[in-house]
């Protein structure tokens, strides 16, 4: 698992997380138990075991890291520009993108609050 996150405030509630998962083949992604669904649990699991309060679980079954321009992805961002998440969770960096220009994005905001 691969976790990003920005620095919780000590004594506070639970730090806030958001799980995504990707799958780009469409194939894989209508499978009955998918790749998506197993990123989902493994970053449900981290979670509990690092006591973190999960916000969303977001998911883009059948598209491509290549670029950022995808459902669940512009849904992240919206999250991570808006609203104080400590900890981003992903199964691995190119769950969130073949690029690393824009996982270093995502990592900046996921620093900048």
């Amino acid at each position: 698992m691969v976790s990003t996150s920005s620095n919780p405030k000590l004594g506070s509630e639970k730090p806030k997380c958001l799980i995504y998962a990707r799958v780009s083949d469409e194939e894989q992604a209508n499978k009955t138990f998918s790749s998506v669904h197993a990123q989902l649990a493994g970053g449900r699991r981290m979670a509990e075991d690092e006591s973190l309060g999960i916000i969303e679980e977001i998911a883009d079954e059948g598209a491509s890291g290549k670029n950022l321009n995808r459902p669940g992805m512009k849904r992240l961002i919206s999250i991570l520009k808006t609203e104080q998440i400590s900890v981003l969770i992903a199964t691995r960096l190119d769950r969130l993108s073949r690029d690393a220009v824009h996982t270093e994005y995502l990592i900046q905001l996921c620093s900048e609050r």
